[in-house]
């Protein structure tokens, strides 16, 4: 299971004699990108509800989503 950490707030907290090395640690460990819905090209707004088009053509199948929900099918919008 992957975890999500605020890196900045980690380095703001750890006090030790160590400390460049264990930031060189946090600064290069890999980072893990997320779409969120309301950046994705799938993500459509309606009025009232928000909708996931990656699912079905007609926007009353399709799954009905939060602005900042994600997904594993995410991609980013192209603006």
């Amino acid at each position: 299971m992957s975890r999500y950490i605020d890196a900045d707030a980690l380095k703001a907290n750890i006090n030790t004699a160590f400390w460049s090395e264990i930031e060189k640690i946090i600064d290069y460990a890999p980072s893990i990108d997320i779409v969120r819905c309301k950046e994705c090209k799938h993500y459509d707004k309606f009025p009232t509800w928000a909708a996931c088009t990656y699912w079905s053509g007609d926007p009353y199948e399709q799954a009905s989503v939060n602005a900042d929900d994600f997904c594993s099918y995410g991609e980013v919008r192209d603006e």
